[in-house]
């Protein structure tokens, strides 16, 4: 995997998949410059090889941890949440339509985000635990088992994986409709724990 790349340029390369990806530029810069920030390059004796040094990324994200980055046009929300295959059952049962849904995350991100490096409101347990229904609930149940899987293997891998969700406007330019990209999925770097010998 090429950690090296800038998340920014990788987010953006996968909007080509996306019929709205023009209006959804903005927020995935939003999304880029925040998972860029959290996989500083690091140097130093490697958790892994003893006598050798690790140069490179790496995700300063606790191990087993999933990031799940929510961004708009102005503000990007992040938060660390550990997945599991079985949490699967625990999604999608919100009587709420999609439509409601978009709403609901865009509010999120007005609420709780920040630009990119600054400091955001804390945001609570409740309303992660609603947003990853939210987020969850849009996907048929065979995609959201696919990536609750691949987000398990990944992180066993050592890997931070981060799930990106970005909205903007309508190409109709119609008030009170969205643009959406998600799960935009992203290996950000090895956990820093991974890289690094404890000091």
């Amino acid at each position: 995997m090429e950690f090296d790349v800038d998340a920014e340029e990788t987010i953006l390369s996968r909007l080509a998949e996306y019929p709205a990806g023009k209006q959804l530029r903005q927020a995935a810069k939003m999304a880029g410059r925040q998972l860029e920030l959290l996989k500083p390059a690091v140097m130093g004796q490697s958790a892994i090889e003893p006598n050798r040094m690790y140069i490179g990324p790496a995700a300063q994200v606790p191990n087993g941890f999933t990031l799940v980055v929510l961004a708009n046009a102005k503000k990007v929300v992040t938060v660390y949440v550990k997945l599991t295959e079985n949490a699967a059952a625990d999604f999608g049962d919100s009587p709420a339509r999609p439509s409601e849904y978009l709403v609901a995350l865009d509010e999120v991100i007005r609420k709780f985000g920040a630009q990119p490096g600054q400091r955001a409101p804390d945001v609570p347990q409740d309303t992660v635990a609603r947003v990853l229904d939210m987020l969850f609930a849009v996907l048929p149940p065979e995609q959201r088992q696919k990536v609750l899987q691949a987000a398990v293997a990944i992180a066993a891998d050592g890997i931070c994986l981060a799930l990106v969700f970005l909205i903007g406007p309508a190409s109709s330019g119609t008030r009170g409709l969205f643009s959406l990209a998600w799960p935009v999925c992203i290996p950000l770097a090895p956990y820093i724990d991974r890289c690094l010998a404890a000091a």
